[in-house]
């Protein structure tokens, strides 16, 4: 039942849903008002629940006995709304396998209202409050696969202490020193995102680097647009922390299969340095490498004999030592199959050569600021199915 194109939300009383709640296996309500009923059905076969800008007059206890009516739900989406009646949205749900909770931007809780789950089987966890809300899980998950946590709670640990076990992890928050317990070991955990908006965001990485032993692929990206004064971690290449490379030989040493790194720079004329020599350590374990807007620094003698397990390779607005080194870095990759090049001006590179016979798609960007008449490509690869080249300089 969508009512959101609908001025004032619907009033809906739970006993218009007795008579078919037999035989209810979805349920979506989007901004409607559900009205309290002494006798709460019971949704004995229903399985999906969305509930978008709900208002419950019944509080949380309503809240709470709806949920508990729903004995084999798996799927449940909440996305509360300001004045919904509710301070804490309780989630005690042993079935439910897939929890998607999410508040309006609209809603300014600073820790008031927040949502309390226990659902042990629970595989799949978005979280999505930017109110200031607490958001608690009371017991662990050992079945957790997949969870994005993006809070602006103070007290993250409440989350992260009961998701140990989780193998793809998204986190976006604004506390990094105590983001979780000592002693917590993410064994599990192969897929790590984190973006990059809070200046405390490196320390949290270096934690998460130090406690996943089996940590596969790495992406740190900027996933929010800051509208007020940009940040003073991006504002100059200065301000960037001279330890930057820390974290990346401590990945690559670490044997991460995958390593994305997308910087947003606020000028693609600033790029972030790294030591390419950092990439040494693990280069026999890269299976994926994407770098976005970096200034690689290191002489052609400091790139590895080869990087024998490298299938994909993403360089984008990246700026080389010279010419020589992007071409040696190309020649020794044996086994890529997939290589994707956006150049920039001032990268040192005039003709790109791309002399790979294991290579099978390819896609060339040049950068419509270049003016230099000479640049230009050279392309041997015999095993191509598939170019992509965009050339307008």
């Amino acid at each position: 039942m969508d009512c959101s194109s609908c001025g004032n939300p619907l009033l809906l009383p739970m006993c218009f849903l007795s008579a078919g709640c037999k035989m209810l296996v979805t349920l979506k309500l989007n901004n409607v008002v559900l009205l309290d009923n002494p006798s709460m059905p019971c949704f004995p076969t229903l399985k999906t629940l969305s509930l978008l800008s709900v208002k419950y007059p019944g509080g949380d206890e309503f809240v709470k006995r709806l949920l508990s009516s729903c004995h084999v739900l798996e799927d449940l989406v909440v996305e509360r709304c300001p004045d919904d009646y509710v301070t804490t949205f309780t989630v005690r749900v042993p079935s439910l396998m897939s929890c998607v909770l999410r508040t309006s931007e609209d809603i300014d809780a600073y820790g008031e209202d927040g949502f309390v789950i226990d659902a042990p089987s629970l595989k799949f966890l978005e979280i999505l409050d930017h109110s200031g809300a607490s958001c608690v899980i009371e017991n662990n998950m050992p079945n957790i696969v997949k969870a994005n946590v993006d809070v602006a709670d103070s007290y993250p640990w409440k989350i992260l202490r009961s998701i140990t076990s989780v193998k793809d992890l998204y986190l976006c928050f604004p506390i990094s020193k105590d983001a979780y317990p000592a002693g917590c070991v993410f064994h599990s955990l192969v897929h790590l995102k984190i973006c990059t908006c809070d200046r405390r965001w490196l320390n949290l990485l270096m934690r998460f680097l130090r406690d996943s032993p089996n940590l596969q692929a790495l992406k740190l990206e900027q996933c929010h647009t800051c509208l007020a004064e940009p940040h003073p971690r991006w504002r100059k290449p200065s301000s960037v922390p001279e330890y930057i490379g820390v974290w990346v030989r401590n990945a690559v040493k670490r044997c991460v299969r995958e390593l994305d790194i997308e910087i947003n720079s606020l000028s693609a004329e600033n790029p972030v340095t790294l030591p390419w020599s950092l990439c040494s350590a693990g280069c026999r374990m890269l299976v994926t490498l994407k770098l976005s807007n970096m200034t690689l620094v290191g002489g052609a003698s400091s790139l590895p004999a080869s990087f024998y397990s490298l299938k994909n390779l993403s360089l984008v607005y990246m700026k080389y030592p010279s010419e020589e080194f992007v071409n040696k870095f190309l020649s020794n990759c044996p086994v890529l199959e997939d290589l994707a090049v956006q150049q920039c001006p001032g990268d040192n590179v005039t003709v790109l050569t791309v002399k790979i016979p294991s290579l099978k798609t390819l896609s060339l960007r040049n950068s419509t600021y270049r003016d230099d008449d000479a640049c230009g490509f050279l392309i041997d690869a015999p095993s191509l199915e598939s170019v992509d080249i965009l050339d307008h300089c």
